[in-house]
């Protein structure tokens, strides 16, 4: 069965509450021990209570949410460092797929599988998965590998129905594997005990949008299946049932929350949200923190906190506020750097003023930026102590129309909108 929804896209400006909650959270090479500020893979684990994200650079940062704690393991792995392309984290082990190989760490050792010196199919490693029975499967250009108890095997066009050798990316429930292929559509593996089942979806024999796979999401009964260029779809595994999205631009890093709202990247369009299967909201650099139109790498923690691999650093957000946990093992809302106020009035005739209150002396601008969020005018950037403060805005040498006004510290950022009526 094949339906299409019409997808209404709100492509809101975010509004920011002035609770004590912060929304958004930024790290980078700047206001952290990051050497790096381009996030393309990273991936989530959970230790003691707390987030601990892993990033792959010339080898891999620990970053201790809670405790705001950035650990550098270095490797003698040498592979370059806007190489990786994706990483898992299976029990004890951290597992990166990279352009010179697959690299394993394991807290204390690094080891690096390459066709020199092992079974795998490729130095071009994409993705990779495991399955029920603990089996690696691992996505390569070119070819299929797996890797169990020690031994490998390929699977090519040669010697299995896979119909493209450029495979891009690779997810496992239970006894089922799927795969998504530069061009070529999936293909989808289900093992029984008695024998291995290849199943091939293409736009020409399914109602699969578009051939080009860029990621796989499993959430049963749904696969969750993001292209490039062609939208969202969704697979029932239990009806056997297809249902396609359309949404701007590609698709990539799909992550879901508790409430089955969507979360997922673009390369040029920055974060979206997907929710009850009918809205979609964009966040990019003009309508919220968000650093870059660049989201690479989407996922959400057990706190329902988004985090976001962009192109200008690491990012957090959670519109209720960002919940992280204390040493204590509570739960708590991370506080804000300062509260940014609405300005008064709004709409406003040629003046206004803009509140805002520093909770501690740090280095601050602030900015107008037109509709299309271009910067227009820059009212002040320099230090500023702890402290209320109130800003008389003049627009008379400007035309009617929206506007926003952002306010900006090192670590933190806010926009909101206001209305100019001559």
């Amino acid at each position: 069965m094949k339906s299409f929804i019409l997808l209404i896209s709100f492509f809101i400006c975010v509004n920011f509450t002035d609770s004590q909650a912060q929304q958004w959270k930024i790290y980078n090479s700047g206001n952290t021990g990051m050497p790096i500020d381009i996030i393309v893979p990273f991936e989530l684990e959970r230790d003691s209570n707390c987030t601990i994200a892993w990033i792959p650079t010339n080898g891999l940062i620990r970053f201790n949410f809670q405790r705001n704690q950035f650990v550098r393991f270095d490797s003698n792995a040498n592979y370059p460092l806007a190489s990786p392309y994706s990483m898992v984290v299976n029990g004890q082990d951290k597992w990166i797929c990279h352009s010179k190989g697959l690299t394993k760490f394991d807290n204390f050792t690094w080891t690096t599988y390459t066709p020199q010196n092992s079974g795998i199919a490729s130095n071009a490693v994409l993705d990779i998965t495991f399955d029920s029975e603990g089996a690696a499967w691992i996505a390569c250009v070119p070819g299929l590998s797996k890797f169990y108890n020690g031994n490998w095997k390929t699977y090519n066009t040669g010697n299995s129905p896979l119909i493209n050798n450029r495979l891009e990316t690779i997810s496992s429930f239970g006894n089922e594997i799927w795969i998504g292929t530069f061009s070529s559509g999936l293909a989808r593996i289900i093992k029984t005990p008695t024998d291995t089942l290849w199943k091939i979806y293409t736009s020409s024999n399914s109602p699969l949008t578009y051939n080009w796979t860029d990621d796989i999401l499993i959430k049963y009964p749904i696969v969750y299946i993001g292209l490039s260029g062609g939208g969202l779809n969704k697979f029932n595994l239990i009806d056997s049932s297809w249902r396609a999205y359309f949404n701007p631009g590609f698709l990539q890093g799909l992550a879901i929350d508790t409430n089955g709202n969507i979360w997922f990247g673009s390369p040029g369009g920055g974060l979206y949200k997907f929710t009850k299967d009918t809205t979609l909201v964009n966040f990019n650099p003009s309508n919220s923190p968000m650093p870059s139109y660049s989201a690479n790498c989407v996922k959400v923690d057990v706190h329902q906190n988004v985090w976001v691999g962009t192109n200008n650093g690491l990012v957090i957000y959670n519109e209720n506020g960002i919940v992280g946990i204390d040493d204590n093992n509570t739960i708590i809302n991370i506080p804000e750097d300062f509260k940014l106020y609405q300005n008064y009035p709004n709409p406003f005739n040629s003046q206004t003023k803009i509140k805002f209150e520093l909770k501690k002396t740090d280095k601050v601008k602030l900015t107008i930026l037109d509709i299309n969020g271009k910067e227009i005018k820059e009212l002040f950037n320099e230090i500023k102590t702890q402290g209320i403060y109130e800003i008389n805005l003049d627009m008379k040498d400007y035309a009617s129309g929206v506007f926003f006004y952002k306010l900006e510290t090192p670590n933190i950022n806010k926009t909101k909108k206001m209305i100019f009526v001559k």
